[in-house]
């Protein structure tokens, strides 16, 4: 048996023969796996989808770039910006997944895409965690105001932006079970 099946035992209870297999986001054109869902963000126009990939890269960078402020930003936030399994899950499977997207819809001449992503429950309640903390770190909602941002170098998104971001934490946080209250 391989170690990522499971077995039943005599009580009929699940039993891991071997670590768990780790949350993935699964190629988008593949069919979701049993414990992965698929999740379609907000419809909105691919460039906006592109200025959101963009704004998290340019995050990503200075966090890598800084990594006593990356320290930081976890101990007060409680939530890394640039380590642990989310984090890895945003950079290595959200973002180019998004990016493929909002460019398919672009090079098809369509004026608005809703990207879809598919990947474990799990791993989307802690996107959706780890989102809900970053953007309350760095003032995009809630009381802080945008200090943090502008004092990091990066503009204020604006409306459409801010907008987006909050629909997505909503379909995010009815993906993920959270039951949608974690959004702002």
């Amino acid at each position: 048996m391989a170690p990522e099946q499971r077995r039943i035992s005599a009580q009929h209870e699940p039993v891991l023969a071997g670590p768990p297999p780790l949350p993935r986001l699964s190629d988008v054109d593949g069919s979701p796996g049993e414990e992965d869902i698929e999740v379609r963000l907000p419809t909105a126009e691919p460039a906006l989808y592109l200025r959101w990939v963009a704004f998290l890269r340019t995050l990503e960078a200075i966090m890598h770039d800084h990594p006593p402020l990356a320290e930081l930003a976890r101990q007060e936030s409680g939530a890394s910006f640039t380590d642990g399994q989310v984090a890895s899950f945003v950079a290595e499977s959200v973002i180019p997944s998004l990016r493929r997207q909002a460019f398919q819809a672009i090079t098809s001449e369509r004026t608005t895409v809703a990207p879809t992503l598919t990947a474990s429950r799990v791993l989307l309640h802690g996107w959706l965690d780890q989102t809900v903390r970053q953007g309350a770190w760095l003032g995009l909602f809630g009381r802080q105001g945008p200090q943090r941002l502008t004092a990091l170098g990066l503009k204020v998104p604006d409306a459409d932006m801010r907008d987006r971001l909050e629909r997505s934490i909503a379909v995010l946080g009815d993906a993920g079970g959270a039951g949608g209250g974690a959004g702002p």
